[in-house]
């Protein structure tokens, strides 16, 4: 089974591709994508989803995680939050476009999905649950957090 999963920047998007077969799971691919700085808004949701969709049909998962931000304990919104909200609802109706099953959720939802007390206390570690993603930043483990997630919820 593969997942693919998203953690959105006000500015950027990072991915990374979970492959499980026999109950080993690997971190088959990651990065951190941008549009041009040249380009305003309204292009740049357009670029998302254009790359959204590449990476879709480039790595066929079977599901797809969006990690969402958290709504409780916030001192007010800021207009890069909204810019993160406007690029993952692009990310979610890419890969319902693209034909994905998808799960989206902040850490609470996440780790109910995945079975664990907090999948946040995951983020401090080098591996969870046997897969090493020690080479992966927080935005990239948070990604890999969605991917899991996305298995669960098959």
């Amino acid at each position: 089974m593969r997942a693919i999963g998203f953690r959105a920047e006000p500015k950027a998007v990072h991915y990374a591709v979970i492959d499980v077969d026999s109950d080993a799971k690997v971190v088959s691919d990651h990065g951190k994508f941008h549009p041009p700085t040249t380009y305003d808004e309204a292009e740049s949701l357009k670029w998302y989803r254009a790359h959204i969709i590449q990476e879709i049909e480039k790595h066929q998962p079977d599901s797809a995680g969006i990690r969402f931000p958290e709504v409780f304990g916030r001192k007010g919104v800021t207009s890069s939050d909204f810019r993160r909200l406007r690029i993952e609802g692009v990310i979610l109706e890419a890969i319902a476009s693209a034909g994905v099953s998808a799960f989206g959720g902040a850490m609470g939802p996440i780790s109910s999905a995945i079975g664990a007390t907090s999948a946040k206390a995951y983020k401090e570690r080098g591996e969870v649950r046997g897969m090493d993603w020690s080479k992966c930043n927080d935005y990239c483990k948070e990604a890999a957090l969605a991917a899991l997630a996305s298995m669960g919820k098959q």
